[in-house]
């Protein structure tokens, strides 16, 4: 089993609070490119949305989830992460002390399904829990044989 390790991208389009606005749970909105993303091993209920709720000094959470290859060939996952929360405190953070993933085989046959387990963490040396950070998470199958356009 391969942890495939997501980049943490703080978004500058983050919203600041209303006074008294009390803020959103944790979530993260999960899409596919080549790939499914299921709450059930028989593929029958999508898996769009984790909310996690606050996360306290110290603590893990875990979500079980499904992915399915929908591409023809043998593919590779990529996991690609954007991040934005309430201010920028909430960011730093997210940065400094924030841990999030999922753990799957990272290369799969065509329609074939695997386990995967979402995490997300909060160091114990974090000062305080927190809640209303908001993340997409795109998980991307490409081809095996796949190289991205070198930067020029």
């Amino acid at each position: 089993m391969l942890v495939l390790a997501a980049a943490l991208v703080c978004a500058r389009n983050i919203k600041l609070p209303r006074p008294k606005e009390k803020p959103g749970p944790n979530k993260t909105a999960i899409s596919g490119e080549n790939v499914t993303i299921w709450q059930d091993r028989e593929c029958t209920i999508p898996l769009t949305e984790i909310i996690w709720g606050p996360i306290h000094p110290g603590e893990t959470k875990n979500f079980t989830g499904w992915i399915r290859s929908e591409s023809e060939e043998p593919i590779r996952l990529n996991i690609v992460v954007t991040l934005s929360g309430r201010d920028w405190t909430i960011g730093e953070l997210v940065a400094r002390y924030f841990t999030f993933g999922c753990a799957c085989e990272n290369e799969l046959q065509p329609r074939e399904v695997v386990e995967a387990r979402f995490y997300i963490s909060l160091r114990k040396s974090c000062p305080q829990e927190i809640d209303g950070v908001s993340m997409e998470m795109i998980i991307i199958g490409r081809p095996l044989d796949y190289m991205p356009n070198p930067m020029p």
